[in-house]
Protein backbone atom coordinates (compact mmCIF):
# COMPACT_ATOMS: atom_id res chain seq x y z
CA UNK A 1 0.00 0.00 0.00
CA UNK A 2 3.06 2.38 0.55
CA UNK A 3 3.42 2.36 -3.02
CA UNK A 4 0.56 3.36 -4.05
CA UNK A 5 -0.37 6.14 -1.29
CA UNK A 6 2.81 7.64 -2.90
CA UNK A 7 2.20 7.45 -6.32
CA UNK A 8 -1.63 8.87 -5.63
CA UNK A 9 -0.84 11.42 -2.79
CA UNK A 10 0.72 14.55 -2.31
CA UNK A 11 1.27 14.93 0.91
CA UNK A 12 -2.35 15.19 1.83
CA UNK A 13 -3.98 13.00 4.26
CA UNK A 14 -4.97 9.35 3.26
CA UNK A 15 -8.11 9.64 3.86
CA UNK A 16 -8.76 13.07 1.43
CA UNK A 17 -6.39 11.26 -0.66
CA UNK A 18 -8.54 8.09 -1.06
CA UNK A 19 -11.74 10.40 -1.35
CA UNK A 20 -10.42 12.56 -4.19
CA UNK A 21 -7.98 9.62 -6.25
CA UNK A 22 -11.83 8.01 -6.28
CA UNK A 23 -13.60 11.00 -7.24
CA UNK A 24 -11.17 11.91 -9.86
CA UNK A 25 -11.50 8.19 -11.61
CA UNK A 26 -15.36 8.38 -10.92
CA UNK A 27 -14.83 11.53 -13.52
CA UNK A 28 -13.15 10.25 -15.59
CA UNK A 29 -15.28 7.31 -16.15
CA UNK A 30 -18.67 8.94 -16.34
CA UNK A 31 -17.42 11.29 -19.09
CA UNK A 32 -15.94 8.46 -21.29
CA UNK A 33 -12.31 9.91 -21.10
CA UNK A 34 -9.49 7.97 -20.57
CA UNK A 35 -8.92 7.01 -17.24
CA UNK A 36 -5.68 8.12 -15.97
CA UNK A 37 -4.79 6.21 -13.13
CA UNK A 38 -1.08 8.01 -13.25
CA UNK A 39 1.45 5.21 -11.44
CA UNK A 40 4.65 5.00 -13.48
CA UNK A 41 4.62 1.85 -14.99
CA UNK A 42 8.13 1.10 -14.67
CA UNK A 43 8.27 1.60 -10.81
CA UNK A 44 5.07 -0.26 -10.78
CA UNK A 45 7.20 -3.04 -11.90
CA UNK A 46 9.97 -2.27 -9.44
CA UNK A 47 7.51 -2.31 -6.97
CA UNK A 48 6.39 -6.12 -7.67
CA UNK A 49 10.32 -7.50 -7.91
CA UNK A 50 10.33 -5.79 -4.12
CA UNK A 51 7.49 -7.49 -2.90
CA UNK A 52 8.41 -11.27 -1.49
CA UNK A 53 7.60 -14.06 -4.45
CA UNK A 54 5.02 -16.21 -2.19
CA UNK A 55 3.30 -12.80 -0.95
CA UNK A 56 3.37 -11.90 -4.46
CA UNK A 57 1.55 -15.18 -5.79
CA UNK A 58 -0.86 -15.21 -3.55
CA UNK A 59 -2.45 -11.83 -4.46
CA UNK A 60 -1.31 -12.09 -8.49
CA UNK A 61 -1.84 -14.69 -11.35
CA UNK A 62 -0.53 -13.92 -14.82
CA UNK A 63 -2.53 -14.74 -16.80
CA UNK A 64 -0.42 -16.58 -19.41
CA UNK A 65 -2.56 -16.21 -22.60
CA UNK A 66 -3.04 -12.36 -21.97
CA UNK A 67 0.70 -11.61 -20.00
CA UNK A 68 -1.04 -9.31 -17.13
CA UNK A 69 -1.68 -10.16 -13.74
CA UNK A 70 -4.97 -10.77 -12.13
CA UNK A 71 -5.95 -12.17 -8.74
CA UNK A 72 -4.74 -15.58 -7.81
CA UNK A 73 -7.87 -17.25 -7.73
CA UNK A 74 -6.78 -19.57 -5.30
CA UNK A 75 -4.72 -17.40 -3.37
CA UNK A 76 -5.01 -15.53 0.46
CA UNK A 77 -5.54 -12.41 -0.93
CA UNK A 78 -8.96 -13.34 -2.30
CA UNK A 79 -9.92 -15.54 0.89
CA UNK A 80 -8.94 -12.27 2.60
CA UNK A 81 -11.54 -10.99 0.01
CA UNK A 82 -14.06 -13.36 1.38
CA UNK A 83 -13.69 -13.35 4.79
CA UNK A 84 -13.79 -9.29 4.92
CA UNK A 85 -16.34 -9.45 2.51
CA UNK A 86 -18.65 -11.42 5.40
CA UNK A 87 -18.61 -7.60 7.50
CA UNK A 88 -18.60 -5.29 4.49
CA UNK A 89 -21.59 -5.02 1.75
CA UNK A 90 -18.92 -3.28 -0.61
CA UNK A 91 -16.11 -5.81 -0.81
CA UNK A 92 -18.81 -8.50 -0.83
CA UNK A 93 -20.33 -7.02 -4.04
CA UNK A 94 -16.86 -6.34 -5.14
CA UNK A 95 -16.03 -10.32 -4.82
CA UNK A 96 -19.38 -11.69 -6.05
CA UNK A 97 -18.63 -9.56 -9.17
CA UNK A 98 -15.50 -10.38 -9.80
CA UNK A 99 -16.20 -14.06 -9.34
CA UNK A 100 -18.64 -14.03 -11.62
CA UNK A 101 -16.94 -12.72 -14.62
CA UNK A 102 -13.35 -13.83 -12.75
CA UNK A 103 -11.81 -10.27 -14.49
CA UNK A 104 -11.00 -6.51 -13.54
CA UNK A 105 -11.67 -5.60 -17.26
CA UNK A 106 -12.72 -1.92 -17.96
CA UNK A 107 -16.55 -3.09 -18.29
CA UNK A 108 -15.59 -4.24 -14.12
CA UNK A 109 -13.50 -1.27 -13.17
CA UNK A 110 -16.97 1.11 -13.57
CA UNK A 111 -18.93 -1.52 -11.28
CA UNK A 112 -16.31 -0.62 -8.61
CA UNK A 113 -16.83 3.27 -9.44
CA UNK A 114 -20.75 3.56 -9.68
CA UNK A 115 -24.27 1.74 -10.04
CA UNK A 116 -25.91 2.47 -12.64
CA UNK A 117 -29.83 1.17 -13.15
CA UNK A 118 -32.87 2.92 -13.85
CA UNK A 119 -36.17 3.45 -11.92
CA UNK A 120 -39.35 3.04 -12.32
CA UNK A 121 -40.06 5.13 -15.24
CA UNK A 122 -36.88 4.26 -16.69
CA UNK A 123 -34.93 7.02 -15.49
CA UNK A 124 -31.31 5.97 -15.54
CA UNK A 125 -29.99 6.55 -11.65
CA UNK A 126 -26.09 6.32 -10.74
CA UNK A 127 -24.91 5.48 -6.96
CA UNK A 128 -21.66 6.36 -6.67
CA UNK A 129 -20.07 3.67 -4.71
CA UNK A 130 -16.99 4.86 -4.17
CA UNK A 131 -18.84 7.41 -1.62
CA UNK A 132 -19.77 4.95 0.45
CA UNK A 133 -16.39 3.30 0.90
CA UNK A 134 -14.97 3.82 4.28
CA UNK A 135 -11.72 4.68 3.09
CA UNK A 136 -10.32 4.96 6.91
CA UNK A 137 -10.35 1.17 7.19
CA UNK A 138 -6.92 -0.08 5.86
CA UNK A 139 -8.69 -3.55 4.41
CA UNK A 140 -10.23 -1.06 1.99
CA UNK A 141 -7.43 0.84 1.01
CA UNK A 142 -5.59 -2.25 0.46
CA UNK A 143 -8.50 -3.25 -1.99
CA UNK A 144 -8.43 -0.35 -3.98
CA UNK A 145 -4.80 0.07 -4.11
CA UNK A 146 -4.34 -3.78 -5.39
CA UNK A 147 -7.57 -3.04 -7.75
CA UNK A 148 -6.14 0.05 -9.46
CA UNK A 149 -2.46 -1.25 -9.56
CA UNK A 150 -4.20 -4.23 -11.95
CA UNK A 151 -5.91 -1.77 -13.94
CA UNK A 152 -2.59 0.00 -14.05
CA UNK A 153 -0.63 -2.61 -15.31
CA UNK A 154 -3.43 -4.07 -17.56
CA UNK A 155 -3.83 -0.79 -19.35
CA UNK A 156 -0.03 0.26 -19.86
CA UNK A 157 1.10 -3.20 -20.86
CA UNK A 158 -2.29 -2.39 -23.29
CA UNK A 159 -1.04 0.57 -24.32
CA UNK A 160 2.36 -0.60 -25.29
CA UNK A 161 0.64 -3.47 -27.54
CA UNK A 162 -0.88 -1.05 -29.65
CA UNK A 163 2.35 1.71 -29.81
CA UNK A 164 5.42 -0.96 -29.58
Amino acid sequence: MTFFNEQICDNENVIECYQSFLKRVAEQQEECIDIEINIPFQEQLKMYNQINENTFNQIWDFNSSADYPDFNINGKYLKFLEKFGKKNIIIEQYLDRYMSCRCTSVPFFSIVIYLEDFDEQGSRRVKYIYEDYDVEDERIQLAIAIHYLILNDKFERHRKMLNP
